[in-house]
């Protein structure tokens, strides 16, 4: 069975993407949070 190599590189990138936007979904998330806890302790 050959694997198409395209397709492989293809599907790596997809994957970092994918991951790199939860990342910086998650850090605005925590940077949201934060923001909403500073307000609500004045």
């Amino acid at each position: 069975m050959i694997i198409n190599k395209e397709l492989v590189k293809k599907h790596k990138a997809m994957e970092i993407k994918r991951r790199n936007e939860l990342r910086r979904k998650s850090m605005e998330d925590q940077a949201r949070i934060k923001k909403f806890l500073q307000q609500n302790n004045r």
